[in-house]
């Protein structure tokens, strides 16, 4: 099961339909590869979010250990 992190257009992440915070993402990256190394980051933005929340949460998912992270936008 691939990993997705969503955006809301002011920049609210979520993932499995709670709010996290930025600092949580390689934690919770981590957690759920546990049970599935070949899952990958999808993160879906709302086209109205920044660009720079889709790279922050890119780059914890990349320090946790993801080399396969998607864009998909809304």
């Amino acid at each position: 099961r691939d990993i997705i992190f969503q955006v809301s257009a002011n920049n609210d992440i979520s993932l499995d339909g709670r709010r996290v915070d930025i600092r949580s993402v390689p934690a919770n990256v981590e957690r759920l590869r546990t049970s599935n190394r070949g899952a990958k980051v999808i993160i879906s933005t709302d086209s109205r979010a920044q660009a720079k929340t889709y790279i922050r949460i890119a780059d914890q998912a990349w320090a946790a250990g993801v080399d396969d992270i998607v864009l998909t936008t809304r």
